[in-house]
């Protein structure tokens, strides 16, 4: 399920959907962030808590 806020966008949706399929198996998940350091944050905690 896609959150942004409680919020589920459909275009949001397709995108990820989109996005997905362009990845290699396996990859089946979509983090978006607002900023640099806060994609990199995010990235380093999910890969220590998978």
């Amino acid at each position: 399920m896609l959150f942004f806020q409680g919020v589920i966008h459909e275009t949001t949706i397709d995108y990820v959907k989109k996005s997905v399929n362009l990845t290699p198996a396996g990859l089946s998940r979509c983090f978006y962030a607002d900023n640099d350091s806060s994609a990199v944050e995010a990235a380093l905690k999910m890969s220590f808590y998978s």
